[in-house]
């Protein structure tokens, strides 16, 4: 029953999401469209790396073959099997600086079609869920404007899309695949941009490795871009993929239908080599020390070519250790009276590992006060902290903070502000420091994760918003307190297991400068009501795939959170735990039904569920008493 429709010019229809759209549709505003998408602009290839790592890029001069490998690559014709190049490496091998490298030349030759940079401990670089594909996105709408029309109408055809409840492969094939595909393929018959003709256009993907806990989305991140490209082998789009190749990883890579190369057969000796002679180089030209060294010797070159020769076998391939050689040599704020000359024998002695490395480092402040404290922070936090946000944690100055992290700069930025955040200039950083076998004395052990809840917690409490969870505070430690309080405790209990018992009884009577702590006693019965009986509410708020509760756990938290909870009422304000009682314990007690259920959700005897209602009761009786006589 159509009537007076006028087509003017070519015109395609094309199927995105659901939503039938021509290449004449009306679309958003182009800035209002980024606005929707909220791109992790700290994530993409322009960012300011001194802020936002890696901080890597191929020094000119370095890696030239296997950035020409790299680029004859982009540049060949579209084939079933070359649309992928996975770039694999160990830790240290310069993968990230590639990566930074082809993400530039690319973006100079209008070939890029986007770049995203992981990194571990930045929490929402850290994970596929969220934002990944929405910054795709917002940089393919730059590279290639003909897709706008159908990014937005899938966007507007599928509001949830944006969603962490949406999967990735949805996101991914609606928002960046098909809407490039669409383009290429002619609903967009005028684009001057996309001409079938024209070379590939190249995604950047660096550091799939750096997404914690998160291997499931990787699967289904790399399943999406190999059945995409089976199912439409001439679309001239390709991924290019640096990363440590994790085993959940190498199961899935189809070598035949891709490009793989490994770092650690590529041969980097060269590379390395030249590496050292140009930083010696320049360090030289600016050390008025080393220029005498070698006037008074009579111009003999320093260091010799033998000296060379060491350094790039001591370094085994590692550009962040050839990077710490360097800095070692040349560091003139180190109080040991030496000379670059002679600092050089010393860092042919460094043990060519990174563990190495990072035992040397921290020992120069592992005897400072709340070193211990501080290096554990930064290791289990699931996001960038600042100076300050760790002293407030912690509950100490920020010059305490700084004086620890003043001598770490060699593996983590340190920021010149107090609310800036420190980052880890490398992944394995975390990992040895979470490997007691690796890191000995230095080892961050999970119980840490018990006392991480609890300073979050604190926090919660000092301001006395815990009563309700939404209402955080306006600061970036009580945003943090929040969400970490229960995942730092669900961590705690998932990989101490069946050691939690003894953890949680010696946290109870250890020292506490406070005596009797009623903040201890809030916490531990918050934290056992939530895993007996708030489950669903915190798996919606604020995590996602809780681990069960280990059955032998159960009795435990059962019998101890009334007698927690009663403490907590007795020693502390009871306008902070009177809630506790309410929902959903509360109408639980006086419905039959509702014990029964109880009983039978928990496998608790009769006897056992007797004892904790009589805790109950003791606990609500306190309460009574305290709202009636109040001291």
């Amino acid at each position: 029953n159509a009537r007076d429709v006028h087509f003017s010019g070519p015109t395609a229809f094309y199927n995105v999401g659901g939503s039938i759209l021509s290449n004449h549709g009306y679309h958003r505003p182009v800035a209002e469209l980024h606005a929707v998408l909220n791109p992790i602009s700290e994530a993409i290839h322009t960012r300011d790396r001194k802020t936002s790592p890696p901080d890597a890029v191929c020094m000119d001069g370095t890696r030239r073959e296997l950035i020409q490998n790299i680029t004859d690559w982009a540049d060949s014709e579209v084939q079933p099997n070359n649309h992928i190049y996975i770039l694999a490496g160990y830790v240290g091998s310069g993968k990230s600086a590639i990566s930074q490298t082809v993400s530039e030349v690319l973006q100079r030759g209008n070939r890029l079609g986007g770049s995203f940079f992981f990194f571990r401990g930045s929490e929402d670089r850290s994970k596929m869920t969220g934002r990944f594909v929405a910054t795709l996105a917002s940089q393919l709408v730059a590279a290639v404007p003909e897709t706008i029309p159908f990014i937005d109408a899938a966007l507007l055809s599928q509001p949830q899309l944006l969603q962490t409840s949406t999967s990735l492969a949805v996101q991914l094939h609606s928002l960046v695949l098909s809407p490039f595909k669409a383009v290429w393929s002619g609903a967009s018959s005028s684009s001057p941009h996309l001409p079938q003709s024209q070379l590939p256009l190249v995604i950047v993907v660096d550091g799939l490795d750096e997404c914690e806990r998160d291997n499931v989305q990787v699967t289904v991140f790399i399943n999406s871009i190999l059945d995409f490209f089976r199912e439409n082998p001439l679309v001239p789009l390709r991924f290019f993929i640096a990363s440590r190749i994790e085993p959940h990883v190498a199961r899935l890579i189809p070598y035949d239908e891709l490009i793989y190369t490994d770092l650690g057969s590529s041969g980097s000796d060269k590379d390395i080599d030249f590496f050292f002679r140009a930083s010696f180089k320049r360090e030289i030209q600016r050390s008025r020390v080393v220029q005498a060294y070698i006037k008074d010797n009579g111009y003999e070159p320093w260091p010799s070519p033998k000296h060379f020769l060491s350094l790039s076998n001591h370094a085994k391939g590692s550009f962040i250790l050839a990077a710490y050689m360097v800095q070692y040599v040349f560091d003139g704020s180190r109080k040991d009276g030496l000379t670059p000359m002679k600092r050089l024998p010393n860092a042919l002695r460094i043990y060519p590992a990174l563990d190495e490395l990072y035992s040397q480092t921290f020992s120069r402040s592992q005897h400072l006060p709340f070193f211990s404290d501080i290096i554990s922070t930064l290791t289990l936090s699931t996001m960038p902290l600042s100076i300050s946000a760790i002293a407030e944690l912690l509950s100490v100055e920020s010059f305490d903070v700084l004086h620890v992290l003043a001598t770490l700069q060699a593996i983590m930025q340190v920021p010149v502000t107090d609310q800036a955040p420190i980052t880890l200039c490398h992944a394995s950083l975390r990992d040895f420091l979470k490997d007691k076998r690796r890191s000995g004395p230095l080892f961050v052990a999970p119980t840490h994760h018990l006392l991480f809840s609890y300073r979050c917690f604190v926090q919660l409490v000092k301001r006395s918003s815990y009563g309700s969870l939404s209402n955080g505070g306006n600061t970036p430690v009580m945003a943090y307190s929040i969400k970490n309080c229960v995942s730092h405790w669900l961590s705690f209990v998932q990989e101490r297991n069946d050691r939690v018992i003894g953890d949680i009884e010696e946290f109870i009577h250890g020292p506490t400068s406070e005596g009797v702590s009623p903040s201890r006693h809030m916490f531990l019965s918050s934290m056992f009501s939530w895993a007996l009986f708030h489950r669903n509410f915190y798996l919606e708020v604020f995590v996602q795939n809780i681990p069960p509760i280990p059955r032998a756990l159960i009795p435990y938290l059962f019998a101890e959170w009334p007698r927690q909870l009663a403490l907590a009422v007795k020693y502390g304000p009871h306008n902070l735990v009177s809630s506790w009682l309410s929902q959903p314990i509360g109408p639980l007690l006086h419905c039959p039904q509702g014990l029964r259920w109880l009983m039978y959700s928990l496998e608790i005897s009769e006897d056992e569920f007797m004892i904790f209602k009589n805790l109950v009761q003791r606990a609500s009786s306190i309460i009574d008493i305290k709202v009636a006589f109040p001291i």
